[in-house]
């Protein structure tokens, strides 16, 4: 069985990381690469405009900036989304805590072998979103939940189609 968070802990750990308890927090991939996708990410959940003021979109940038998460940060200021940018290295106990307080992970990279940071996501008891395209057959055969989109202009669909869901992987 896969640890649970409690809502005392996703509401510790939105708050260590100042993300509002009434928001819907995404984790949008994990680092600032072109392969994560992002921009795609979030124009998809802009085409959602009933999310838009129930979310917050939040980011892993750690380093300094670079043209990608500029042009990153000029969508999300350009579209009026709240979001929050991390660009300070995670230690292991602080990288659980931000996990916690994630309701959704949003993981549509172009390719990957195996998302450690997805998994991760999932033990926390994020909702999970991930390309069809990407090797998580695995994940089927143990029976986890979690959402499988054909193309990443579905991510902001997927988001909205779940928000009442709750993830089940036990």
């Amino acid at each position: 069985m896969l640890f649970r968070s409690t809502d005392n802990e996703i509401t510790h750990s939105k708050n260590v990381h100042r993300i509002p308890e009434h928001k819907i927090a995404i984790a949008c991939g994990y680092n600032k690469s072109i392969n994560q996708n992002l921009t795609e990410i979030v124009a998809s959940i802009i085409n959602q405009k009933e999310l838009l003021s129930k979310i917050i979109l939040c980011f892993q940038f750690p380093g300094n900036e670079n043209a990608y998460t500029r042009s990153v940060i000029h969508l999300l200021q350009e579209n009026n989304i709240d979001y929050r940018i991390f660009n300070q290295r995670f230690s292991d106990h602080e990288l659980a805590i931000y996990r916690k307080a994630m309701n959704f992970m949003i993981q549509v990279q172009s390719s990957d072998s195996f998302s450690g940071a997805m998994q991760e996501h999932l033990y926390a008891g994020s909702l999970v979103i991930t390309g069809k395209w990407l090797p998580y057959a695995v994940l089927d055969e143990k029976g986890v939940d979690y959402i499988r989109v054909n193309s990443i202009q579905k991510v902001g669909s997927a988001i909205l189609q779940s928000l009442n869901r709750k993830p089940d992987v036990s």
